[in-house]
This record gives C-alpha cells, sequence and structure tokens, in this order.
C-alpha cells in the first residue's frame, strides 16, 4: 500500500514537470483578467490555465522555488523529491505553503507508521525495564539474606555463650573465689565438672578427707530438687531466732517431732511413711503463714533468715520423698575415704555439692574446697603429659 502511494505521488509529480515550463524570469506573475486570454509569464510561456468561475484569489505567487514536503520515511527506497518552479497546483500564499491532500494522505500514513513503531519500540522497553527490576528485587532478597547471615555469624551461639561462662567460673574458682560462691557449692561443682571432663578423672593425686569434713558436706541429686542436707545428726534442726517465738512453737515443735522419725526411718533404710511426709507440709505452711504475719514485729535480717531456713526444709521434705535422694544420702558417706572417691561417688550417682545447710558446714565446705582444688590441678598437669 505505501509503495502505491508513492509510486503515484512520483508519477503526479513528473507530469506537472514535464507540462509546465519554467518561467524565464524571476519576476512576479500577474494573470490577467478571466476571458482576456491564456495567462503568460514574463518570458512569454503559456500557463495551462483554463478561464473558469472558480478562479483562484489574484495573488502574486513567489515564483521561487517550492519545496513541497516529503515523506523520508524510507518505505520502499522511495521519497518525495524537491520540486522547482511554479506549481499550478500549489496554492503558495505569501505567509507560507501547504499540502496537497495527497502529499498530507502520505504524510498522515507515515506519521502513523513512525508511532506504530515507537510504541511497540516503548513496550518492548517497558519489558525490559520490568525484567530489570524483577531481576534487582531478587539481587536486593539475597542481598538481604546475605546481610542476616552475616549478622548472625557474628552473634555468638547458646553454645558459646555457655562454654564462656563454664570457662569464666572455673577460673574464678581455681583462684579464690568469694567465700559465699565457696559455701554455696558452686566453686566446688566448677572444680568437680573439670575433673569429671578427664579421660580418668579418679586417678588423681590420693588427698584424703576427714570424718568432719564428710560429715558437713551435702551432696544432691541434679535429677532432683530435694535434698537431706540436714538430715545430719538424727534429723536435729538448728532453727534461727525468727522461728524461735512464742507463736511458732507449736508448729516448730510438731514439725521437728515428725522430721526426726522421718530421718530414722531413713537411716533404717526405709522411705518414710507418707502421712509424715503429708504432715511435715502441712506444719510448713502454717510456719510460713505466721512469719509472714510477723514481718512487721521482726527485723529484716531476722525474717530473711526464717525464710531461707523455711525454703531448706521445703527441700528436705521433697527429698523424703525421692526415693533416689533417700538411697543417695545413707549410702555415699560410708564410701569416701579420699577426693578420688569422693569424685567417683559424684560420678557414677550423678550427684553434686548442695549449698551448706547446718551451723558448721562452712569449715567443712572450705577445707573440701582447698583439696579438691589441688586435686583438680594435679589432674590436669597428668593429662597434659
Amino acid at each position: 500500500m505505501f509503495r502505491l502511494a508513492v509510486c503515484v505521488a512520483v508519477l503526479i509529480a513528473a507530469s506537472v514537470n514535464a507540462q509546465v515550463p519554467y518561467p524565464a524570469s524571476s519576476g512576479p506573475i500577474r494573470p490577467e483578467p478571466v476571458g482576456s486570454g491564456p495567462a503568460r509569464g514574463a518570458a512569454g510561456g503559456v500557463l495551462d490555465v483554463k478561464p473558469s468561475t472558480e478562479r483562484l484569489p489574484t495573488v502574486e505567487v513567489n515564483q521561487t522555488i517550492t519545496q513541497i514536503p516529503s515523506y523520508t520515511g524510507g518505505i520502499g527506497g522511495y521519497s518525495l523529491g524537491t520540486m522547482s518552479g511554479y506549481n499550478p497546483y500549489m496554492y503558495n500564499p505569501p505567509w507560507g505553503t501547504r499540502q496537497t491532500a495527497l502529499n498530507g494522505y502520505l504524510t498522515g500514513v507515515a506519521s502513523v507508521t513512525t508511532a506504530t513503531g515507537e510504541y511497540w519500540n516503548q513496550i518492548g522497553q517497558a519489558q525490559l525495564t520490568r525484567e530489570q527490576a524483577r531481576r534487582s528485587s531478587y539481587d536486593t532478597a539475597r542481598k538481604r539474606i546475605e546481610t542476616e547471615m552475616w549478622y548472625e555469624s557474628l552473634k555468638p551461639k547458646t553454645q558459646d555463650l555457655i562454654d564462656a561462662a563454664v570457662r569464666e567460673d572455673l577460673e574464678r574458682a581455681r583462684r579464690d573465689p568469694p567465700a559465699t560462691e565457696i559455701w554455696s557449692g558452686k566453686s566446688l561443682n566448677a572444680l568437680l565438672n573439670n575433673i569429671l571432663k578427664c579421660p580418668q578423672p579418679t586417678n588423681g593425686p590420693t588427698i584424703p578427707l576427714t570424718d568432719d569434713m564428710l560429715r558437713g558436706l551435702n551432696l544432691v541429686d541434679k535429677s532432683s530438687r530435694g535434698n537431706l542436707s540436714m538430715a545430719k545428726d538424727e534429723g536435729k534442726i538448728a532453727w534461727p531466732e525468727a522461728l524461735q517465738e512464742e507463736v511458732f512453737d507449736g508448729p516448730r515443735d510438731r514439725f521437728s517431732k515428725l522430721f526426726s522419725q522421718a530421718i530414722s526411718s531413713v537411716n533404717a533404710g526405709a522411705m518414710p511413711d507418707f502421712k509424715v511426709i503429708r504432715e511435715l507440709r502441712k506444719e510448713l505452711k502454717d510456719m510460713e503463714t505466721q512469719l509472714d504475719d510477723q514481718v512487721d514485729k521482726i527485723s529484716t535480717g531476722s525474717y530473711l533468715a526464717g525464710r531461707r531456713t523455711l525454703n531448706q526444709l521445703k527441700t528436705q521434705v521433697a527429698g523424703l520423698s525421692d526415693p533416689a535422694v533417700v538411697k543417695s544420702s545413707r549410702s555415699w558417706r560410708n564410701e569416701v575415704r579420699t577426693v578420688g572417691d569422693l569424685v567417683r561417688i559424684c560420678q557414677t550417682l550423678g550427684m553434686e555439692f548442695g549449698a551448706s545447710a547446718s551451723p558448721g558446714d562452712e569449715r567443712a565446705y572450705t577445707a573440701t574446697y582447698y583439696s579438691l582444688r589441688n586435686y583438680e590441678r594435679d589432674l590436669v598437669q597428668l593429662a597434659r603429659r
């Protein structure tokens, strides 16, 4: 279609150039009145203009070369060229040039073609931009994950924190820990745990333990919250000042009697009666209620000492109801003579050091700490050889 239109335009332009001679003069052409004869140019050339009632307005026609706008889009290799001279089919007003119908049609077709090409070009560019945006979103997501992984790699892991705490406790126990950490069993357990990590934890130096030291030690089962650290001296309890007030006489005496009876059963190799344990719990609850009622009448130190004793008695009652605690409490002291024996008992029965519970236990804990520290130091040196 485009080639046909271009060919028609070329043929019309050629026929016009063949029929209309170029004027010899550059002066303006003055058309003669209608009916006065053929119109002649300045050089005498006859213009092929027939008289008609539909004449163009009488104007001065610029006789210079007229440039006809052409479509140069290169469709099929054809284009409209430049026509020189006077063109009787073109109205040339003094203010410019206007297109013919054919030229306007071709220009419009060319504009539509150009616009269509630009449209599809923009569609392609938009699709390419969209794919680039998708690729960028994938890159952003990957970099976000990489950033999170990098951040997580900088954070210490849970096991790393645990290992660091264990190493810190061990170094603190090897040096000179506070007395409260020794009496609470923390420093003793730090040394014991490091000893148990050795390939042969019981092959250390022979360091003896006296009966007074063993009597003051309290080994507890790791798997139970209860213990019988106060089961020494046939269950005698050292009551603090706050619990020796008159209001505590009834429940305190009943609890002491029941507790001694339960300890006697343990030393005989039997479990305490369940009714006894139930009565012990009831008496403990009554003493806790009365202690809370006396909080405004006694000093803060007395109240805290009474509360600490009641909490220890709770663990004793819990130990009396646990067969594993009862079994281990009556056997280990008869088998321990050295630090190596103590380490073996803790390894075999899964026990560790509990807090000092009775008056006088602090001395036993301090003496045992120095013995255990020397044992751990020599055993580590032997393991490195």
